[in-house]
């Protein structure tokens, strides 16, 4: 065990990047980042360049706008934000930009960077966590959303699709993507205080209609009890 650094350093939420380009993982915290000088030997430099408060899991490296530098991408594990750091500059002159993906939730507590469609380039994972603290966060009680935002690096600019959205999975505090069904796409899993849940991804759809048709929560038997005689259903209005 190595020890780096201390207490005013430390922080809720941890990340690795290389941060300068130079070659070496850097570690990431929610107050600063501490340059790899020489890991083997404990040679670290600490640049409290930012602070993050309750940051989620992982905080991520990644050159979000496609200008050579890596940037940073952090949520709020215990209150409301998805946000980026913009690297500008370098050495001494460097600085950092934020930029907000989303405030329209809280909990971001857990996020990966994973290719969900496929298309060769990463999206960014993220979701609700419920009820963290205790219920005693901000927006504990929310509805449970889970998303992935696309990235266009020559904007930087994120768009937001819909994985689930006031359904009954939380992000919990990791996500686990993997392929599942042995398909040959990326399926997703989650766990927290609302239970574990997997979602499948269908880019590669191998079941049978009737075999989808059987795992919907649907109840068929209709008509349902005290609704009445059941009526013939037409094809449509009639030809005029």
């Amino acid at each position: 065990m190595h020890h780096v650094g201390g207490k005013e350093q430390d922080g809720h939420g941890i990340g690795i990047a290389d941060v300068d380009g130079d070659g070496k993982a850097d570690i990431l915290t929610p107050n600063g980042w501490f340059k790899n000088i020489d890991a083997d030997n404990d040679k670290w430099e600490w640049h409290g360049d930012w602070q993050m408060d309750d940051a989620g899991f992982p905080i991520i490296g990644y050159d979000v706008n496609n200008d050579g530098k890596t940037d940073i991408i952090y949520g709020q594990g215990h209150s409301y934000g998805l946000y980026w750091l913009e690297q500008k500059g370098d050495g001494t002159s460097r600085s950092w930009v934020k930029h907000v993906i989303d405030e329209s939730y809280s909990q971001v507590h857990a996020l990966k960077l994973i290719d969900i469609d496929g298309d060769g380039v990463p999206e960014l994972l993220a979701g609700k966590r419920y009820r963290g603290h205790s219920g005693h966060d901000p927006g504990s009680y929310d509805p449970l959303v889970i998303y992935y935002y696309k990235i266009d690096r020559k904007t930087g600019q994120f768009t937001r699709y819909p994985i689930s959205v006031n359904g009954t999975a939380g992000a919990g505090t990791q996500f686990v993507v993997e392929d599942l069904d042995g398909d040959g796409d990326l399926d997703i899993a989650v766990a927290g205080k609302t239970g574990v849940h997997f979602f499948e991804n269908l880019k590669i759809n191998n079941v049978p209609r009737e075999t989808r048709e059987k795992q919907l929560w649907l109840e068929k038997n209709w008509p349902f009890e005290g609704e009445g005689e059941t009526v013939q259903q037409e094809d449509g209005p009639p030809v005029r």
